[in-house]
């Protein structure tokens, strides 16, 4: 029951555009992706990455190359890449890199990972669970995206693209049902600019977190929890 009053109070907290608290459903940990890890610097002439020796893990933190289309490896040094670090180009290489290949088995990409950008397409793949906030904010990949609800990784939400906004319509002032689908474990988005809409949000049971700044300049006009969610009394 405690987890699940986490959850409630992380959501309001979002609402207002607060840091987060972590939340988690009865059977699962809460994802311990948010903490920095410690770690061994090394590079390759490719990447700079740290090597985690307690997990046996390596993040990639710096692209060094010169290459349009980046594959980051599966591997360094033997380890697994589980994860990459904020602000993976410099300013001269978001100008430079137009493609992203991401490895099976990565699992996180840090917040303004990819921001700003020249990013146009980038592969990820399934294994992915947490994605920071504005990791691809800015970028044309981004942009070119239609769906309503923009999920990649294993249900991971990062964009939302109203239908009526998209369509033309003047939605100023209106309320608009925003259901977010069952299967999404990570709420990670925000609006870059206030909205004019005010949303109803219905969040399903399998949403495991609730990242920072989510939901960040919408206007909420009621927020709603499935009922395997909510304490019961």
């Amino acid at each position: 029951m405690k987890q699940r009053i986490l959850l409630l109070l992380t959501a309001l907290c979002m609402l207002v555009c607060a840091a987060p608290l972590s939340a988690c459903t009865p059977a699962e940990e809460p994802w311990p992706f948010h903490k920095e890890k410690p770690g061994y610097p090394y590079e390759n002439g490719e990447f700079a990455y740290l090597l985690h020796p307690e997990s046996g893990e390596v993040t990639i933190t710096d692209y060094l190359g010169l290459d349009e289309e980046v594959v980051i490896p599966a591997e360094l040094d033997g380890y697994p890449v589980t994860a990459v670090a904020s602000f993976l180009f410099n300013e001269f290489r978001q100008a430079l890199v137009k493609s992203v290949i991401l490895p099976d088995g990565l699992i996180q990409i840090s917040e303004y990972a990819f921001c700003n950008s020249a990013l146009q397409t980038i592969t990820i793949p399934d294994s992915v669970q947490y994605i920071g906030k504005s990791a691809f904010s800015g970028t044309p990949w981004l942009e070119a995206q239609t769906d309503e609800f923009v999920i990649v990784g294993e249900g991971v939400l990062i964009d939302y693209n109203s239908p009526a906004a998209k369509a033309g319509a003047n939605t100023a002032g209106e309320v608009v049902e925003m259901a977010i689908p069952d299967g999404v474990k990570c709420i990670s988005f925000s609006f870059d600019e206030s909205t004019v809409e005010r949303y109803e949000v219905t969040i399903p049971a399998s949403v495991r977190s609730i990242e920072d700044k989510a939901f960040c300049n919408a206007s909420i006009e009621s927020i709603r929890f499935e009922d395997d969610m909510i304490p019961k009394k």
